[in-house]
């Protein structure tokens, strides 16, 4: 490889950087909430990304994307899709989550390869505390309330196809789930990276460390809550990008 290649691959990598990183929209000012994303990937760029846009005047969509793979060959496929899922939030304001998942995935499936698949969770909150949303394939929701960390887990049987990841199989309907949050309470939303963070005991550490955390400083912000969160889970073994949306109801 002589130097002009690897300048251009050099430069291909600042600019996909670049491109990713003005993607990832402002931090959300919305009444009654206290909200902050953030996404570390693995490498210089990666697929993991959020999604904050205000479609509705007292709702706000949320969501939480990870594309199969890392780096350089993840990172476009999630810019190109995270631009997706803001235009289709965006054109139609009106329509439902279900509504704006089922187009998402019907446009990629024609578009990525099946080995790019997507897992992504994406909802709307509004200002009394209601989450509705759809997941595909991706991380179950952890609420804490009332000093309790809960997984927000689905009843679905084995033949259940309504969440099935983003980009392989068309026309999947995807269905609606909802929480209710409280004044204090906490909710997590985030790619399987937290949970594949490992210690030294080689156990997963997403779920105890987010419930120790919110114990230990319940009135501290999103903001600190979440990188107090990222500074301890990153002395551990880091196997994949990490993304992490914080919603603290005041």
């Amino acid at each position: 490889m002589n130097e002009y290649d690897t300048s251009e691959k050099a430069g291909s990598l600042e600019n996909t950087k670049s491109i990713q990183k003005s993607l990832l929209p402002a931090q959300p000012k919305f009444p009654g909430f206290d909200i902050y994303g953030r996404v570390n990937q693995h490498y210089a760029v990666g697929g993991d990304f959020y999604h904050f846009s205000r479609v509705k005047e007292n709702k706000l969509a949320l969501a939480v994307g990870d594309v199969a793979g890392k780096g350089i060959e993840a990172a476009p496929i999630a810019n190109f899709a995270h631009a997706l899922l803001h235009l289709f939030s965006s054109i139609n304001p009106t329509a439902t989550v279900a509504e704006t998942m089922f187009n998402l995935n019907n446009y990629l499936v024609s578009e990525i390869l099946p080995k790019h698949y997507i897992t992504l969770i994406h909802g709307e909150l509004d200002n009394t505390g209601n989450f509705e949303y759809c997941t595909a394939g991706s991380e179950h929701p952890l609420l804490y309330s009332k000093g309790k960390l809960t997984e927000i887990i689905r009843q679905r049987d084995k033949k259940d196809t309504k969440n099935l990841v983003i980009g392989c199989v068309p026309r999947i309907r995807y269905d609606v789930q909802s929480l209710k949050m409280q004044g204090g309470d906490v909710l997590f939303l985030f790619t399987d990276g937290m949970n594949e963070t490992i210690d030294i005991k080689n156990k997963a550490i997403a779920h105890p460390t987010l419930e120790k955390f919110v114990k230990r400083n319940p009135i501290m912000s999103a903001k600190d809550m979440s990188d107090n969160i990222f500074e301890y889970v990153n002395g551990f073994k880091e196997m994949d990008d990490q993304t992490l949306l914080t919603i603290k109801m005041l």
